[in-house]
């Protein structure tokens, strides 16, 4: 039986660059599942899919269809990157991009002539530039909110898995990566006390998949980075004691650790030094 997975219970907003922007309705996306209403005739728009992950630049889709205008290769390359509020996958890892070819390396002046400030944008050889639409837009032209979506709880195939007795029952829970439709990565909890929904701990872009790792945390005394919030600590504790398992999440790349404990009946969240 499938179980619920509502997006709007526990989202770690510090354990992923992914939700780095302090208002995430203004995360942008690229795909989309239909044409908006207004898009110019003009407008080149493909039928792609992400095949590999990627969080640099340009970004490379496979081409599946033409749907308006001409294009004849079989990839095409997408100037953008996947950055904190500069999001393309957030709406999926296949659909419709829509936009128009470009080439090369364009500069824009702005400000006085003396003192201008100079932007850059692009890449070498030709390369797609899509129209953009932030999750605030997305949700007033669909009604559809994207941290309202549910999943069906069909963790990924071959993806890692961890358990422990996370909600201090005796009883044993499990961890373990899932996709939603729209291709977002998510962490939840399967809790043995509470089969009807799995809240989730973590979220991303499907493309970190690769690049995040996960483990049980055993009953114990951690050692908190709480130095990073100031001298003395600023009033973090320096220590965070479990009496029964936690979830660590670590990033290989910004080698982050975060610690995730069960208390008064949702996670928490802490760095950790271990």
């Amino acid at each position: 039986m499938w179980r619920a997975l509502a997006l709007a219970v526990v989202i770690a907003c510090g354990a992923s660059p992914a939700w780095a922007c302090e208002d995430p309705y203004n995360i942008q996306g690229l795909i989309y599942d239909d044409v908006p209403a207004g898009t110019p005739a003009s407008a080149l728009i493909l039928d792609v899919a992400f095949d590999e992950a990627t969080d640099t630049g340009p970004l490379t889709a496979r081409v599946r269809r033409v749907v308006q205008g001409e294009y004849r290769e079989a990839t095409v390359r997408l100037g953008v990157v996947n950055s904190s509020c500069l999001y393309p996958l957030i709406f999926g890892r296949e659909g419709l991009i829509i936009g128009e070819l470009r080439r090369g390396v364009e500069r824009q002046s702005f400000g006085p002539n003396d003192h201008p400030l100079v932007l850059t944008r692009g890449f070498k050889r030709t390369w797609f530039r899509p129209l953009l639409e932030s999750v605030a837009e997305r949700r007033d032209r669909t009604g559809v909110d994207a941290f309202a979506r549910t999943m069906d709880g069909t963790p990924i195939e071959g993806a890692q898995t961890a358990s422990g007795d996370f909600d201090g029952d005796n009883a044993t829970d499990t961890a373990a990566f899932y996709e939603d439709e729209d291709g977002n990565l998510a962490i939840a909890v399967a809790r043995a006390a509470d089969d009807s929904s799995m809240p989730i701990i973590w979220s991303g872009d499907i493309s970190s998949l690769p690049r995040f790792t996960f483990r049980t945390a055993p009953a114990g005394i951690y050692q908190t980075d709480c130095n990073a919030h100031g001298p003395n600590c600023d009033g973090a504790p320096a220590t965070v004691t479990l009496t029964h398992d936690g979830i660590i999440i670590e990033g290989l790349e910004e080698r982050s650790r975060t610690l995730y404990y069960w208390l008064d009946g949702a996670f928490e969240e802490v760095s950790v030094r271990e």
